[in-house]
C-alpha cells in the first residue's frame, strides 16, 4: 500500500477471475495503475468539455443496468463472478466516450461516462474525483519534492513564457516536469497534469 494505491490493487485483483492464479508482481500492478489511469482519462476528457463532474444517483445506475452495455456487465458478474470480462465492458465504454469526444458529441460522451461510473461503482473503482486519482502520490514519488502547489506554480510560469514567447522556457519547465513523472495535458480548457 506503500507503494500502490489502493484503487490500483484492487483494480489488478478484479482484472483477472477469481479463482485464477495472479501473478502478482510491480510490474503488473504498474500495469493495472496504467489500465486504470485510461479509465479515469475517458472521464476526464467527458468532464473537462461538459465543464462539471460526475456525479453519480440511484436513477443513473438503475439507467445504466438497464441498458445495453448494462446488461452485458450484469451477465459477466452473473457469469460466476466474472470481474474481468466486467471490465472489458466497462473499456468498451470508454473507447465509446473516446470516439464521441473525437466526434465533438458531448451529450453522447457524457451519458456514456456516467453508465462507466455507475457500472464501476459495484466494483468500487473510478469513484474517487478524477484529478485526485491522476494526481495522487504513491512510493517514491513523494520523495520527488514536487507537492501539488509547486506543478501548479510551474505550470502557472510555463504559460506566461509562453504567452511571452519565451517557449524555450516553456519547454525547459515541460521537460522539469516530465523528469519527475509529471505528464501535462494541454487543452482549450486549460492545462492539467498527472503522475505518470
Amino acid at each position: 500500500m506503500a507503494k500502490y494505491l489502493p484503487e490500483t490493487v484492487r483494480f489488478f485483483l478484479l482484472s483477472s477471475h477469481y479463482r485464477s492464479q495472479v501473478n502478482f508482481s510491480d510490474s503488473a500492478l504498474d500495469e493495472a495503475h496504467n489500465s486504470l489511469s485510461r479509465l479515469y482519462n475517458a472521464l476526464k476528457l467527458v468532464e473537462q468539455q461538459k465543464g462539471q463532474s460526475i456525479i453519480i444517483n440511484e436513477d443513473l445506475v438503475a439507467e445504466a443496468y438497464n441498458s445495453a452495455v448494462g446488461q452485458d456487465f450484469i451477465k459477466a458478474m452473473n457469469d460466476d463472478f466474472n470481474s474481468s470480462t466486467a471490465i472489458s465492458v466497462l473499456f468498451g465504454l470508454a473507447r465509446d466516450i473516446n470516439k464521441a469526444i473525437k466526434a465533438e458529441d458531448v451529450d453522447t460522451a457524457w451519458q456514456l461516462a456516467q453508465q462507466l461510473k455507475a457500472l464501476a461503482q459495484v466494483l468500487n473503482i473510478l469513484q474517487q474525483p478524477v484529478q485526485q486519482f491522476l494526481q495522487a502520490v504513491v512510493g517514491d514519488q513523494a520523495e520527488d519534492g514536487l507537492t501539488d502547489a509547486v506543478i501548479d506554480n510551474l505550470i502557472i510560469e510555463r504559460a506566461e513564457s509562453k504567452a511571452n514567447k519565451n517557449f524555450a522556457r516553456a519547454d525547459e519547465i515541460r521537460e522539469q516536469l516530465k523528469e519527475a513523472g509529471i505528464e501535462l495535458e494541454d487543452s482549450r480548457a486549460g492545462t492539467t497534469w498527472r503522475r505518470a
